[in-house]
């Protein structure tokens, strides 16, 4: 709020000290007073003169407070003093956040994967001659950062079992009548029954079992949504 001096001059602040004010134009008057002057008869301003410190102004700065021109807003400030150890301090938590930093790069990320033990799959790796294009059953699935699957191949007399990673597999869709396991979607692990292909539409249609046995849902997943089991 602003308020007007007796007399008028202009707005003051309401916390201008005009006692001190009065004290502080008195002292410099002196001062002027006191100069040399010319032959003339006016003030002359010598060296030193520029800055006209008063009394009060000397013992407000040791207490670490600024006074402004008395004609001006007084503005009243303490510098804020910071702890000595206060670099040590910041440079302890960026040493916590670096550390903290370094767990997380060095844990190993678990991804999501649609595999499942008992899967029967199809093998895409190019590099392993002698499993590609073919069909195996899942035995085991490791999650890391890049998933795999150990995969035992179908057809051969002698059991081989190879390691394929997950994008170079492809699931496969059975027979109708066969068992199937939805592998991605809200129904991911449900088990079920393979009823019709609709080609046309590329879509599987299936007969999601209910916890007692009985088939009682039929959805109509795509086809990389459901894979065949081996039973």
């Amino acid at each position: 709020r602003m308020a007007e001096p007796p007399g008028g001059g202009g707005p003051f602040l309401d916390n201008y000290d005009l006692t001190k004010a009065k004290i502080s134009q008195q002292h410099i008057a002196a001062r002027l007073s006191q100069g040399p002057r010319d032959e003339n008869g006016r003030f002359r301003i010598t060296k030193g003169m520029s800055s006209l410190v008063t009394p009060e102004e000397i013992a407000a700065k040791k207490e670490g407070v600024t006074l402004m021109d008395p004609t001006k807003a007084v503005t009243l400030h303490t510098e804020k003093k910071r702890p000595a150890d206060w670099k040590r301090d910041i440079g302890g938590r960026d040493e916590k956040k670096a550390k903290a930093k370094k767990e997380e790069v060095e844990e190993p990320a678990v991804k999501p994967t649609w595999l499942s033990v008992g899967l029967v799959v199809k093998i895409l790796d190019k590099s392993q001659a002698e499993a590609y294009k073919r069909k195996g059953v899942i035995r085991s699935v490791k999650q890391e950062e890049v998933n795999t699957a150990s995969v035992e191949l179908l057809g051969d007399d002698v059991k081989m079992t190879v390691t394929v990673r997950e994008k170079h597999l492809e699931t496969v869709l059975p027979a109708v009548g066969k068992p199937v396991r939805v592998v991605k979607g809200e129904s991911a692990g449900a088990t079920g029954e393979l009823r019709k292909l609709h080609e046309k539409r590329f879509l599987a249609e299936v007969a999601i079992d209910a916890s007692d046995g009985v088939r009682q849902r039929v959805e109509f997943l795509q086809y990389d949504e459901v894979c065949k089991l081996n039973r």
